[in-house]
């Protein structure tokens, strides 16, 4: 499955999660970045197709070109969509997966306990609305 543009699949429940998208909106040089709730069943389809089970995913997910990167992978190659200096972290990418996943995973699987969860996931504005696959 190609798409034209990268997806990102995130959490729309995790408040982290949540303020990171709103972030990424505003801080993206163009806007090529589409988005997509990790439990949608559009989603589960979407990853399906790419061989992935979203049951068993619990993380951020970012395709471009049918790839899928997941944990710091995705987040790393996300920082590329971003105005400076944010796309320094792009770099970041050439330490080894397991020592940056090490710490994704801490954060990711303590994020209800950091940050909270929302009682309705992200809503998108009006504006955003178009790229958002439901």
């Amino acid at each position: 499955m190609k798409s034209s543009h990268p997806i990102l699949i995130f959490d729309g429940c995790c408040v982290l999660c949540s303020a990171s998208i709103q972030f990424i909106l505003r801080h993206e040089r163009h806007h090529d970045l589409y988005f997509a709730l990790l439990h949608s069943d559009m989603t589960k389809e979407m990853l399906d197709k790419l061989g992935y089970k979203s049951e068993n995913l619990n993380t951020i997910i970012l395709i471009e070109d049918g790839v899928v990167y997941l944990k710091s992978k995705a987040v790393f190659r996300l920082a590329a969509y971003l105005k400076m200096p944010f796309t320094i972290f792009s770099y970041l990418r050439y330490i080894p997966a397991f020592l940056t996943d090490f710490i994704y995973d801490r954060v990711a699987n303590n994020r209800y306990i950091l940050f909270g969860k929302r009682n309705d996931c992200y809503f998108p504005s009006e504006l955003e609305r178009p790229r958002f696959i439901y």
